[in-house]
């Protein structure tokens, strides 16, 4: 049974550890708001504070915002660095995960590292099952524009269709636009008279 004062000392502990994540919280919105405002710098330093604290939620979309900076500073190996630590976490889909996968493999493609760029873009559908119709949709343009792979890219689309929700209809677009690149006219067009009535948003 813990003395009184161990118990004492480990309420302490509990709230100086509450605390300390209710102030990366607060750096974050304030980093945010800074962006908002223009306040560039300070909302860079509050970024990088954050990236070194030890509450993981808060330093996985403070690495996001960094890479996002750095990159539109075109300085992509600091994008790199950052966004790499983003998805350091295998089990994490947040957005920001999922962004920093996506903008990772962009760079990689755009270094032809087609093997990383590919890598990237399936992880995306690893860390969401499989269940993500956007994740699944982005795989698929990569494998239809990017690393082209006709049969890939079907093959994710109707996946995309299965999983998207019911107003959304880019993917049964984008299948349409694969079937007339190859040549197959009766099924883009069987594909465009499944679009649901209401479909009038995009993913």
């Amino acid at each position: 049974m813990l003395k009184k004062s161990g118990i004492i000392a480990l309420f302490g502990a509990l709230v100086l550890s509450t605390a300390a994540l209710a102030d990366v919280k607060g750096d974050y919105e304030s980093a945010i708001q800074n962006v908002k405002d223009n306040k560039i710098e300070e909302s860079v330093k509050l970024f990088q504070g954050i990236s070194n604290s030890t509450d993981k939620v808060y330093v996985t979309k403070a690495n996001y915002q960094l890479g996002t900076y750095y990159l539109s500073k075109n300085d992509t190996e600091m994008a790199k660095s950052y966004f790499t630590k983003a998805i350091k976490d295998k089990k994490d889909s947040s957005s920001e995960v999922l962004e920093s996968l996506a903008y990772l493999s962009n760079i990689y493609y755009t270094e032809k590292k087609l093997d990383l760029a590919e890598k990237a873009v399936v992880d995306m559908v690893t860390r969401t099952q499989g269940k993500d119709a956007k994740a699944l949709s982005y795989v698929a343009s990569f494998y239809l524009s990017g690393n082209v792979d006709y049969v890939k890219a079907e093959d994710y689309y109707k996946k995309a269709i299965e999983k998207a929700p019911y107003n959304c209809y880019r993917p049964y677009y984008e299948l349409a636009k694969l079937y007339v690149i190859t040549g197959r006219f009766n099924d883009s067009e069987e594909v465009m008279d499944d679009i649901p009535d209401k479909a009038n948003i995009a993913l």
